[in-house]
This record gives C-alpha cells, structure tokens and sequence, in this order.
C-alpha cells in the first residue's frame, strides 16, 4: 500500500513537471529556445566564480588548521620527551592566533558567497513568464 502510495505521487509529480512543456508546446512551440540565454551563461559563470572561491578559501582554512595540528603534536612531543617544549608551545600559540585571524577574515567572505549563491539559486527556481 505504502508502495503503491509513493509510487502514484511520484507519478503525478513527473505528470505535473511535464504539463508545462507540453501546454507550452501546444501553444507556441517557437517559443523554446535553441540553446541557454546569455543570463543562463552568465549566472552560471558567476556560479562556478563563487564556487571557487569558497573552494579556495576552505583550502586555505585547511591549510592553516594543518600547520596549527602539527605544531600542536610538536609541542606534545617535546614536552613528553622532556626536550623544552617551550618554543613548541610558542609556535604552536603564534599559529593558533594566525589561524584565528585568517579565520575572521575568510568566514564573512565565506558567508556573503554563500548567500549571493542562494540568492542565485532562488532567481533560477521563479517561474518567468513567456
């Protein structure tokens, strides 16, 4: 039963995505075009722009957090083995602040894409009229 439910919505739902083709179809077929607008270029341009840029800034994020994990395991190290830890420690601290610095620059530029992208997502998904 539960099966069968779905199975109907579903139907319905590819019945309902196709309606528009077809009503379109029927009353002006001229009206579809021959390949993407220079807006749906654009937009995706713009897309895989912000795309990159979120790549980038997480790859530099990674980065940092890496180094910032590694002189923590050195300080760990150097402490256990009685070996001074001190300058570990201190290194370990100037990239924990680093890490935080480049933290508070990169997460509003991390934000702002994120939001330009909804906001691109949620212009693509309006209906247009013809």
């Amino acid at each position: 039963m539960n099966f069968t439910l779905k199975t109907a919505a579903q139907s319905l739902l590819i019945l309902a995505a196709s309606m528009t083709a077809v009503a379109q179809s029927e009353i002006s077929p001229d009206h579809f075009s021959d390949g993407p607008s220079q807006e749906a270029y654009t937009s995706q341009l713009q897309a895989q722009t912000l795309q990159s840029r979120l790549e980038d800034c997480q790859r530099q994020l990674d980065a940092k957090m890496d180094q910032v994990e590694q002189a923590r395991q050195e300080a760990i190290s150097a402490a256990a083995l009685g070996d001074g830890a001190a300058p570990y420690i201190d290194s370990y601290r100037k990239l924990q602040v680093e890490e935080e610095v480049l933290r508070a620059a990169l997460v509003p530029q991390i934000n702002q894409a994120h939001k330009l992208m909804a906001g691109m997502h949620t212009q693509d998904s309006r209906p247009r009229l013809p």
